[in-house]
């Protein structure tokens, strides 16, 4: 009774961080954008419309790639025999261990792999790019003008100027680099989808061995409160049999599992177990069809983290505000350089020395830049 107890008070710690991670992540948005496009394309198909066909592709390159392997598969609409002669299993015994090792040796692990940022390259990104190359040639006519060549007493206010601007980049830094790192946040929750072990069929044995190790064909045995290893199709479920889809959809709703299809769309369809979801009641049997980068949580991980931002109307707006200022600071400056070149030195040299005048139009530009 009290290991009861303490299953379903972990079972329910585990939904609240599930639930925490589906808000702070991308996952149910291109969960249900995939989801989406793969039932339109679905309903085109149905129709047989080519302008309907067209509606149905996503813009995103990532997305539609991902749409068309969806909308292509069928492991939902075979039956449990069919699954096992796809993937060369026995339905009671499992997969032989010789024959896992060497899928996995050809296959390689169940894991999802990411790119390891380059940190220097970051860095480098977050102090020099941008309008920071601005504000640092600006750093470094102050730093100058601090103490002229033909002028012995040094200007305080100068060195001022230029620890200031260097407070300024380095602030700008900050903010770059913690945009970063919350999006490596959200890799970091993703990557923490795969449990460290499962319950496998091997040789008609029920062993426990780590997910890494998991092969496409593998009968796995989930219970209360397991996490899903891969992308499993159930071909054997308890009536109470429940699923928490919380991490890809974002909704708390436990789903009824199935062995049967109960929806075109693979990814909706209620016999499919996905890799990092929860099984919240009952007990079940999966074959893994999809394991590792392959998998849908895998592809969304690809989409998450490979895909290029596009600006928005707003960002591109602002975009162009700022190239005007840019602009209009450049023909400030070489108005004030030109005037003082030209004129103003010319009558008053004294009015106006060379390191007053580069400060004065350094002092502009820094003025100016959006930063």
């Amino acid at each position: 009774m009290s290991s009861e107890k303490e299953n379903r008070k972990s079972l329910a710690l585990v939904r609240t961080q599930t639930m925490e991670r589906a808000h702070g992540n991308a996952a149910p948005i291109e969960f249900r954008t995939l989801s989406i496009h793969v039932t339109e394309t679905h309903r085109s198909n149905k129709i047989g419309s080519k302008d309907d066909k067209g509606k149905s592709k996503p813009k995103d390159e990532g997305v539609s790639s991902e749409t068309d392997f969806f909308a292509t598969v069928d492991f939902h609409k075979l039956t449990p025999t069919e699954i096992n002669l796809r993937f060369n299993t026995n339905e009671t015994l499992g997969l032989e261990q010789v024959e896992a090792e060497r899928r996995l040796k050809a296959n390689g692990p169940n894991t999802l792999v990411s790119r390891k940022p380059n940190y220097v390259k970051k860095t480098l990104g977050y102090v020099f790019g941008g309008f920071c190359s601005v504000l640092w040639i600006g750093v470094i006519t102050f730093f100058v003008c601090w103490q002229p060549v033909l002028q012995p007493e040094p200007i305080d206010t100068n060195l001022a100027l230029a620890i200031l601007v260097i407070f300024v980049i380095l602030l700008q830094a900050s903010f770059s680099a913690f945009q970063d790192f919350s999006t490596a946040r959200v890799m970091s929750s993703i990557m923490d989808m795969i449990p460290a072990d499962c319950m496998v069929y091997r040789d008609g044995q029920l062993i426990k061995i780590p997910a890494s190790t998991l092969v496409v064909g593998d009968r796995v045995h989930l219970s209360l409160g397991n996490k899903v290893p891969a992308d499993l199709r159930l071909i054997q479920a308890s009536n109470d049999t429940r699923f928490d889809r919380a991490v890809l959809t974002g909704e708390s709703e436990a789903i009824e599992a199935s062995t049967s299809a109960t929806d075109d769309n693979f990814l909706e369809s209620k016999n499919i177990a996905f890799m990092g979801t929860h099984v919240v009641q009952g007990n079940c049997i999966g074959v893994v069809i999809l394991k590792g980068n392959d998998s849908l949580m895998g592809r969304i991980n690809k989409l998450t983290t490979g895909r290029k931002e596009k600006p928005t109307i707003i960002q591109q707006e602002i975009s162009r505000f700022v190239r005007i200022i840019v602009c209009l600071t450049v023909i400030l400056a070489g108005t004030i350089f030109i005037v003082w070149i030209s004129w103003l030195h010319q009558k008053y040299p004294d009015f106006m020395p060379t390191n007053v005048m580069l400060v004065t139009l350094m002092g502009c530009v820094v003025a100016f830049i959006p930063e």
